[in-house]
């Protein structure tokens, strides 16, 4: 058998650093099995070979090499509605949920929150409908408009474009199937007990005897649960670590020439964004506190001109780094690319 020493060399590393599995974010606290879908119908709509007046030969070429003719997008205030829906949901997400593949949770103190944003989002959403309901006539003409002038640019007969205009006409949805498809879909909530609430309960069931194999299946189905959502929140963490270090790395150096003490409105509202991020990660595991505090530090001074306090707050989050890099799990290209800025 391999011994550690041994191990160690062939890495090229002199020790190994010992991070403890953090289980408090389940141990206390449930957490809320949840998923929001944007719903609309369709916005576009494919074009046909033989609707484009092209040679019978032509057309068999072109499916033998698997050739697809193109998508005509329509309806652009309804794409336009979906696409701001779509941004809003992606921000509770951010702000309030976590993404452990296939699940979107939140802890159950956030839960009131959530359930707040999602009722806003509904909201908007109905609003946004009776907006799509009201253009509904000026983007029929628009969509009449692009049908009819490419078929005039075809090879096919009149009666041919008349029957080939109604097919697409019948593509475009009715003000009753806008009103039907365009929603907002909610899956959940689940609720998955704390680790101490469900060892509470297992301890009661098995109580009975005649119940006792239940109670310890449904214990083993617990404990597994709760391991796989700690090992696939561990992977968001690591990764979402890892850009935050990525972030710092390219932010950092820019404010320590001084001469750039004004970053740009896109990168403020990136680490703006990181922190809420960081933030609403600390639910979860408590190594981020020292990164969250970084940003938190680094959005503030970025917004001034004081140069002594900027670069007093530049030393003491280099500082602060040097160590807490070296307690990071994260070992992708932000880390080595913040440590190498930290080694200068």
């Amino acid at each position: 058998m391999i011994s550690v020493e041994s191990a160690l060399q062939k890495f090229g590393v002199d020790e190994i650093h010992v991070r403890q599995r953090n289980l408090d974010a389940f141990r206390e606290e449930g957490v809320y099995l949840f998923n929001i879908s944007v719903h609309g119908g369709r916005v576009s709509f494919q074009l046909k070979w033989e609707h484009l007046g092209l040679s019978s030969e032509t057309i068999a070429a072109l499916k033998q090499n698997n050739a697809q003719p193109t998508r005509i997008k329509f309806f652009k205030s309804l794409q336009g509605k979906l696409n701001r829906l779509s941004y809003l949901r992606k921000e509770i997400q951010k702000k309030l949920m976590v993404y452990c593949e296939p699940y979107w949770f939140a802890p159950e103190s956030k839960f009131e929150e959530l359930a707040d944003a999602v009722a806003n989002l509904k909201e908007t959403a109905l609003l946004f409908k009776d907006e799509v309901l009201l253009e509904y006539g000026a983007e029929k003409e628009k969509y009449v408009s692009i049908v009819e002038g490419i078929l005039r640019t075809t090879q096919l007969s009149q009666d041919v474009q008349e029957s080939v205009k109604k097919i697409y006409l019948s593509n475009f949805p009715t003000r009753q199937q806008i009103s039907e498809s365009f929603y907002i879909e909610l899956f959940g909530p689940i609720r998955v007990p704390s680790i101490k609430e469900q060892s509470q309960f297992d301890a009661s069931l098995a109580e009975s005897e005649t119940r006792n194999y239940q109670a310890k299946a449904l214990k083993e189905l617990e404990s597994q649960f709760h391991r796989s959502l700690q090992t696939k929140l561990s992977e968001v963490i690591q990764s979402a670590t890892d850009e935050f270090c990525e972030i710092l790395a390219d932010t950092l150096p820019k404010l320590a020439r001084l001469s750039e003490t004004h970053l740009s409105d896109r990168v403020r509202a990136k680490l703006t964004e990181s922190l809420e991020r960081c933030q609403n990660l600390l639910n979860f595991d408590q190594s981020l506190k020292g990164l969250a505090h970084d940003l938190d530090v680094l959005v503030k001074v970025s917004n001034g001109h004081n140069e002594q306090l900027l670069a007093q707050s530049i030393a003491n989050i280099k500082a602060a780094l040097t160590t807490e890099t070296r307690l990071l799990t994260t070992q992708g290209k932000g880390h080595r690319a913040l440590s190498e800025w930290l080694s200068l």
